[in-house]
């Protein structure tokens, strides 16, 4: 039984084992997962408020892919 959170790097070791690979390599998104969550943030940085038009910028998981974050529209910020 484990009471309270659970630091996130504890876990890492069980993540391997819930996808069933020995180590894990990151989910990027696809093309159209990025647009859109560009698209969904309106062209702007979801962390600063930056615009991001004509500038290199990345999506990021909102949930960590680490800790089964689904590379998803919904889990991708701009």
């Amino acid at each position: 039984l484990v009471v309270g959170p659970i630091h996130p790097f504890l876990c890492l070791g069980l993540v391997g084992v819930a996808r069933g690979a020995a180590s894990m390599t990151r989910r990027n998104f696809t093309p159209a997962t990025r647009k859109a969550a560009y698209e969904r943030a309106q062209g702007r940085c979801q962390g600063c408020g930056m615009d991001l038009a004509g500038k290199r910028w990345d999506c990021d998981h909102v949930r960590a892919d680490a800790l089964l974050g689904e590379p998803t529209r919904d889990n991708a910020a701009a």
